[in-house]
C-alpha cells in the first residue's frame, strides 16, 4: 500500500493532479511528518467558521449526505482537501471552499481542530440489514484497513479516514459513487473492485452497520494548545 508520504510526492510531481500552490507547500511540509500534530485546534475552532454550517462539531448534521468530521483524523481532512483542490475529487460547494482556504496554517489549524472534537460514532443499533452488513464488512475485508470498529490502526502513516459512526446515507453515497468511478478512492482502484461485486442492497446492508459502529478515539501524541 502507498504511503502517505508517496501519495504527497506523487500527486506534486504529477502536472495534472498538481494542487493550488499554497496546497504544494503543505503537502511538502507534510511529506515528512505527522499532519496531526501540524495545526493547532483552538486557532482552528475560530477558523472553522467557513465549514460548521454543514460539518456541525460534535453534533449531526442537518443533512445526512455531508460526512461527519467530528474526531476524523487531521491527516484525511487535509488530504481531501488537496483532492478537491487538484480536482481528482469533485463537488460544487466544497471544490470551491477548498479554494478559499489558501493560508496553509489556516487548514492545518482547521484540520486539526476536527481532529480533537469528540469522534463521531454510532449507536450500535442493530438496523434491519446489520447482521448482513456485519458479514459483508468482514467478507469484503474492510476492517483491513478501517479496523474492527471503523477507526484505522494507522492513519497518520496511510491517509485512511474513520468511517464508524459515519451517516448512513453518505456512506451509502460515497460507496455507489466509487463503484460507479466517480470518485477515486485509491490509486490502486481497489474500493471500486470491492464494490463493483456489490448490489445497492449489499451497499445498503455495508453501510447500515458501518453507521452503527463504535469508533474508538485515537488522539494524535502532539503537542497541547492551551491558548
Amino acid at each position: 500500500m502507498t504511503s502517505y508520504s508517496e501519495y504527497i510526492m506523487s500527486t506534486l510531481r504529477n502536472p495534472i493532479m498538481r494542487p493550488h500552490p499554497v496546497l504544494a507547500g503543505i503537502m511538502l511540509l507534510l511529506s515528512g511528518a505527522d499532519t496531526n500534530a501540524a495545526g493547532n485546534p483552538v486557532a482552528g475552532e475560530q477558523k472553522a467558521a467557513l465549514c460548521i454550517g454543514c460539518h456541525i462539531p460534535g453534533a449531526a448534521n442537518a443533512d445526512p449526505l455531508i460526512p461527519e468530521l467530528s474526531g476524523q483524523h487531521a491527516n484525511y481532512i487535509v488530504q481531501e482537501l488537496l483532492e478537491y483542490q487538484n480536482g481528482r475529487r469533485k463537488d460544487p460547494v466544497m471544490s470551491a471552499l477548498a479554494r478559499i482556504i489558501t493560508n496553509t496554517e489556516d487548514i492545518l489549524d482547521i484540520a486539526a481542530y476536527y481532529s480533537r472534537l469528540p469522534v463521531m460514532s454510532g449507536s450500535g443499533e442493530q438496523l434491519p440489514l446489520f447482521e448482513e452488513g456485519d458479514e459483508l464488512f468482514t467478507n469484503s475485508r474492510c476492517n483491513y484497513c478501517h479496523g474492527d470498529t471503523g477507526t484505522p490502526d494507522t492513519p497518520s502513516i496511510e491517509g485512511m479516514p474513520i468511517i464508524g459512526g459515519q451517516n448512513k446515507e453518505y456512506l451509502v453515497k460515497t460507496m455507489k459513487g466509487i463503484r460507479a468511478g466517480e470518485r477515486i478512492a485509491d490509486k490502486f482502484g481497489l474500493m471500486q473492485k470491492v464494490f463493483s461485486r456489490l448490489s445497492d442492497q449489499d451497499i445498503e446492508a455495508l453501510a447500515q452497520f458501518i453507521s452503527t459502529l463504535k469508533a474508538v478515539s485515537t488522539p494524535p501524541q502532539s503537542k497541547s494548545y492551551t491558548q
